[in-house]
């Protein structure tokens, strides 16, 4: 959806109106987006794919307090932050830069005249990137982002 994201929306719910009970109903069953919903502290996060019983079920719960967001989910949420999270903390904001223009499939003259560098310091970075994600290939480092950061689909962590 166009907008704000809904850990975005989260946050300002949780900051502005703390009274409020957040449900997340997603096409988008991700660990990225799961990760960013707990920490927003959403009551639940459901598919679409869930029965319209299920969803129903979920939202009388919810409105009575209950959190349903399961052990499951919190490991799952716990352990992208641990596997995920803190390689990308790792990255600098130029290398986070220089990796979304590799996952475009960019090569480092691209790169280079995109981000207004030299092709050498656009090598230093990718060696960084590559060292930093534990990864020996740029595309490998490609690959990595657009599993675990859909561009469009979620705001990049901080």
């Amino acid at each position: 959806m166009p907008g704000l994201r809904p850990s975005e929306i989260g946050r300002w719910v949780r900051t502005h109106c703390a009274h409020t009970t957040l449900l997340v109903l997603t096409a988008h069953d991700r660990d990225c987006f799961l990760a960013q919903a707990v920490e927003a502290g959403v009551a639940s996060f459901l598919t679409k794919a869930e029965s319209a019983a299920r969803i129903v079920d979920a939202v009388r719960r919810a409105a009575h307090g209950e959190t349903l967001i399961v052990e499951g989910q919190r490991a799952r949420a716990m352990r992208w932050r641990q596997e995920v999270g803190e390689r990308w903390a790792s990255l600098t904001e130029r290398e986070r830069e220089v990796l979304y223009l590799l996952a475009e499939g960019k090569d480092n003259q691209a790169i280079a005249q995109a981000s207004g560098v030299t092709t050498k310091t656009v090598a230093y970075h990718v060696a960084n990137i590559l060292s930093k994600l534990g990864v020996c290939l740029p595309l490998e480092a490609a690959a990595w982002v657009r599993k675990h950061f859909p561009k469009n689909l979620v705001k990049i962590p901080g």
